[in-house]
């Protein structure tokens, strides 16, 4: 295992019309090896938009979660460094991306978030975009690492963290899947965040 190569991970369900956003500003980072998209049972042209920008795809045959999208890039990453983030950032930068990763580049840090939020408490904490190191992935137990648990299973274990705030947005769910859909894609990702943390209370 490459101890300083940085792999980005890119979990990835229905992102079409947004994914290029990202691997645009990823892929003028110096600081990151390899970038690779995992289209997370999609059925529309996530995987296209990934392959025009020259990125690794790799394809789950069914909608699994983000949980796991994340844990199989980890372990096709091969590396001790794994920057995630998600498809749909608007305004995040390579210098948000850099900014990120310096941390555990140089540092010691064991995660670092880059939030938009204020607040910083392991529940509002659930932000997409943060760096690890392998030996805290490793640790996590596996019923963090599926669903939408897992960011805050990692805040959770972790024994050491940054959080960096930063000015970028996300399209919420709502618009993305619909009113109906994306409220209900809501209301189980927060029953998910809830879930860890009375599991790990408990």
């Amino acid at each position: 295992m490459d101890k300083q190569k940085v792999v980005a991970v890119i979990p990835a369900y229905k992102e079409e019309k947004r994914i290029g956003r990202i691997l645009g500003e990823l892929k003028k980072s110096k600081k990151i090896d390899r970038i690779i998209v995992i289209d997370d049972g999609s059925k529309d042209l996530t995987y296209k938009v990934a392959e025009s920008y020259g990125i690794e795809c790799f394809i789950c045959n069914k909608n699994y979660g983000k949980g796991h999208a994340m844990d199989l890039g980890v372990k096709i990453s091969g590396v001790e460094i794994i920057l995630f983030c998600d498809a749909d950032l608007i305004g995040f930068t390579r210098e948000m991306a850099d900014s990120i990763l310096e941390p555990l580049l140089n540092d010691g840090i064991e995660m670092v978030i880059g939030t938009y939020r204020v607040m910083e408490n392991n529940l509002s904490l659930w932000s997409g975009q943060r760096a690890v190191k392998r030996e805290l992935w490793d640790r996590l137990p596996k019923f963090y690492k599926k669903g939408f648990r897992t960011e805050l299973g990692l805040n959770l274990f972790a024994n050491s963290r940054r959080v960096i705030h930063m000015k970028y947005s996300q399209e919420i769910k709502e618009k993305k899947h619909g009113f109906f859909l994306g409220l209900y894609r809501r209301f189980f990702m927060y029953l998910q965040i809830v879930s860890a943390f009375i599991r790990f209370a408990f």
